[in-house]
């Protein structure tokens, strides 16, 4: 059995893990990052990204054969398009990137989003970089639903400026949120496409607007990082790292330092207390050897469901660890966004494949209010298209003319058919519920021998969300059939692939696992940063909130330790 001291013990390399430890560089202390996945490097991820040249080409193919008047003649299609969607698992070749085994038992499947790499969700995100406004802290006093944050925006506006900073966001000089702000965004915003200015002519005065999106992702050129190539990979990978991620950024930097040490393919199963301390953490390698890490502080920054597993072994093997908790909430209130795509088609050209970059813009018209006391608020996310394929358009003229639709006629279905489509996304709020909570199933076993995790997740039976869905389903009908279009294909959105809650903050220690500086109720130093930490999911992305709260923590550290 291996064994490692060090002074600060951080598990996970994610935006959590990463700016806590970023912001302790400099003390005294010495610091372990402990990462489940491998590290990538940035040459080995390029170099696998080129490959993927080979399958566009095979999907183009894949496309000219589909029949879609007899879907159950594609079948071999969908089984080569699936193969062609596991790009994943060529750029980033790494076994355990997205392996986790888990059970869900709930109405509703939970999407574990983990990425096991240095760097985690940081290297497979779409950037965006919203913060929340100061009600979303209060949601129980002003609306009635959730609970309270122990903490407010005005604790966390000069962290969210600094996250702003580190991580590059782009942003409008004015939008619905510029009241909160103190400062300009750090970047200028990308300029909005041809189909959203569009838009926003053709529903002036119904109260929707459409504004640049807050975005981690460089519309100019840094000393560091270059400017968006509109690659359209966002979520895949960044051939120019104008989107953020920690891996060849602020990682490098803790990476090089004398200070730190990245420890990566090492899994943290569970912690061991004595009195009321984590004296020890259990760690196991690749090939099932133990490592017991000492550390005299410990901080859990993996995502929602292992910072709430790792606790919840470290209670299932209590004999060994003697780790003893009185709080509730251990693995309970699990959450994320929910919501809706929606189908919209318009009689109008909307220019599709001008946009700069994907998902470039946003409306937050609809984000906060005394609306939310009966239903959430939202942000919408516009998905404007990529450039029609000449193919496509002629089929269409042709079906048109076989149907004998001419001039005007001919031309509005056109635009409805095909330049006149496009897509929302509603992001929404769903209320944090003990019901939804991640457990462990004790009748199967991962590899290191332990417990797996079950989630249990119910949402759409919410009237909280019922109602939301209802209305906002009635609004944007009328908006969009005052323009002269209509709804197309709804579909309810489940996830956003924010894993949220399980560890939430709060001031009871029955009713929460840590306070309001991420410290755990029950133990005088252990801390859990991250998404986990969030008392209620809120509308927006919580990437921003989690950097602003790593690097709100680490200073708490810092001072009070007087590292």
């Amino acid at each position: 059995m291996q064994k490692i001291k060090t002074d600060i013990c951080i598990v996970g390399t994610g935006f959590s893990g990463t700016f806590t430890a970023f912001t302790l560089l400099g003390t005294s202390a010495r610091i372990l990052l402990v990462e489940r996945g491998m590290y990538l490097s940035r040459d080995r991820m390029e170099e696998n990204y080129f490959k993927r040249n080979s399958y566009k080409k095979i999907l183009s193919s894949f496309i000219h054969r589909i029949d879609f008047s007899k879907p159950q003649n594609n079948l071999s299609f969908f089984k080569e398009r699936k193969n062609f969607f596991n790009l994943l698992d060529i750029i980033y070749d790494d076994q355990e990137f997205r392996s986790y085994e888990h059970l869900n038992s709930g109405k509703h499947n939970f999407n574990y989003s983990g990425r096991h790499a240095v760097g985690g969700n940081s290297l497979v995100w779409f950037g965006n970089a919203i913060r929340k406004v100061p009600n979303d802290f209060r949601t129980k006093s002003t609306y009635g639903f959730g609970v309270d944050w122990p903490c407010t925006y005005n604790d966390l506006v000069e962290y969210y400026y600094q996250a702003e900073k580190e991580i590059g966001v782009s942003g409008p000089p004015m939008d619905a949120f510029t009241p909160y702000r103190n400062e300009p965004f750090p970047y200028p915003p990308f300029h909005l496409p041809p189909s959203a200015i569009e838009l926003n002519r053709l529903f002036k005065g119904t109260g929707f607007k459409i504004t640049p999106s807050h975005k981690a992702r460089l519309p100019v050129d840094t000393d560091t990082r270059a400017a968006c190539c509109g690659a359209g990979t966002c979520k895949l990978f960044c051939p120019t790292d104008a989107r953020y991620n920690c891996l060849t950024t602020h990682l490098e930097t803790i990476r090089t330092s004398q200070q730190a040490v990245i420890l990566d393919q090492v899994t943290i199963s569970r912690l061991i207390q004595d009195g009321d301390r984590i004296t020890e953490a259990v760690a196991f390698d690749r090939k099932g050897n133990e490592i017991r890490i000492q550390a005299e502080i410990f901080i859990l920054a993996a995502n929602a469901i292992e910072n709430a597993r790792i606790l919840l072994l470290s209670q299932f093997h209590y004999l060994d660890t003697g780790f003893k908790s009185r709080s509730k909430a251990i693995g309970k209130y699990l959450t994320d966004q929910v919501g809706l795509w929606i189908t919209i088609k318009l009689p109008f050209n909307l220019y599709p494949g001008y946009e700069k970059t994907l998902q470039s813009t946003h409306s937050l018209s609809y984000y906060d209010g005394p609306f939310r006391e009966q239903h959430s608020g939202i942000i919408v996310e516009l998905f404007l298209g990529k450039p029609l394929d000449i193919q496509e358009i002629q089929k269409s003229i042709t079906t048109q003319i076989k149907q004998e639709n001419f001039g005007n006629e001919l031309r509005k279905n056109i635009f409805l058919n095909s330049l006149g489509t496009f897509r929302l996304s509603l992001e929404m709020e769903m209320s944090p519920e003990e019901r939804n909570c991640v457990t462990l199933n004790h009748y199967r076993k991962n590899k290191l021998g332990d417990p797996i995790a079950e989630f249990h997740f119910s949402i759409w039976d919410q009237e909280y969300l019922k109602r939301s869905r209802k209305f906002y389903l009635e609004l944007f009908e009328k908006i969009v059939e005052g323009a002269g279009g209509y709804l197309g294909p709804v579909i309810s959105r489940n996830s956003f692939d924010h894993m949220l809650g399980t560890c939430r903050m709060g001031v009871d220690p029955g009713e929460s696992v840590v306070d309001e500086n991420l410290k755990s109720h029950e133990h005088k130093n252990l801390y859990v940063v991250g998404g986990s930490a969030f008392p209620t999911a809120g509308i927006n992305n919580p990437t921003l909130t989690i950097v602003a709260l790593a690097l709100r923590c680490g200073e708490y550290l810092r001072k009070n330790l007087k590292l």
